[in-house]
């Protein structure tokens, strides 16, 4: 785009952007009665995105300056903040399933539309009107449910097992539909005293989404990493460090925007 709006000809060039991801998580848990308990999550996260245009064929600064305009209409250098959407759950939890020092906890409910949504970006994008492909939540109530097992299998080690999932069923009212998530970790844990070592695969794959009924072609993944954590217990207070690194993943469709996972820290407090 020229200063004055119009459509031009720029060489070839690339859009680097990068996002960085911040959350806070705060759980509450209720006793309903001795077998069950209601759980409520609440993130709160901060998204900063960072727009890089690199030139790959040559161009002059009249044409990086409209580069520059162009690409304002789909991501810009901005910081986003908000609440995303909650989870509420029923959770209840058995031992001695399969072996004597075993546990099984299940859990299932429902999100909370809290997160803030945007309009159609691709109908946006095609009018030429600034338009944002960022989004907080999905603006619908998605069945999620989740299931943890651990036994012991030797001295103060114990192994784990997770899966979770969100399913998304129907449109918002800006007609949306989020991606179907599920995510699957299995790893073992060391207790040495106050302090816990954890070492766990990482799988999580999430399917298209959709506007309006067509597929969003920036969603769906398949990836696979590892984590690594430590926790140091005080008393009923517990604070734990987690990093995960990113091994492989793939793209569910060719013609999606090229993107990668990069490392990612998780600090837990537990009180």
């Amino acid at each position: 785009l020229t200063a004055g709006g119009e459509l031009v000809n720029v060489p070839l060039h690339r859009h680097d952007i990068t996002i960085d991801l911040s959350r806070v998580e705060l759980e509450a848990r209720y006793g309903v009665t001795d077998r069950w308990q209601a759980a409520l999550r609440m993130p709160y996260e901060r998204k900063d995105q960072s727009v890089t245009i690199n030139t790959i064929d040559a161009a002059t600064p009249e044409e990086v300056a409209a580069m520059q305009r162009n690409g304002d209409i789909h991501h810009r250098d901005e910081t986003y903040t908000g609440f995303s959407d909650f989870s509420l759950l029923a959770q209840t939890a058995f031992s001695g399933l399969v072996r004597e020092r075993d546990g099984l906890r299940i859990g299932f409910g429902a999100t909370i539309p809290v997160g803030r949504t945007e309009d159609d970006p691709w109908k946006l994008g095609e009018a030429g009107d600034e338009h944002l492909h960022i989004q907080f939540g999905t603006g619908t109530f998605d069945p999620i449910a989740e299931v943890i097992y651990s036994t012991a299998v030797g001295a103060g080690v114990t192994a784990n097992s997770f899966v979770s999932t969100r399913l998304p069923v129907y449109e918002n009212d800006k007609t949306y539909r989020g991606s179907r998530e599920i995510t699957a970790m299995a790893g073992l844990s060391r207790a040495l005293g106050p302090v816990g070592l954890r070492a766990n695969y990482l799988f999580f794959r999430q399917g298209a989404s959709a506007w309006d009924g067509e597929r969003d072609k920036n969603s769906g993944l398949v990836s696979h990493g590892v984590m690594l954590g430590a926790s140091y217990k005080l008393g009923r207070t517990a604070l734990g460090v987690d990093v995960r690194i990113p091994v492989s993943q793939r793209l569910l469709a060719d013609e999606e925007d090229a993107f990668e996972q990069g490392v990612g820290v998780m600090v837990r407090l537990g009180i």
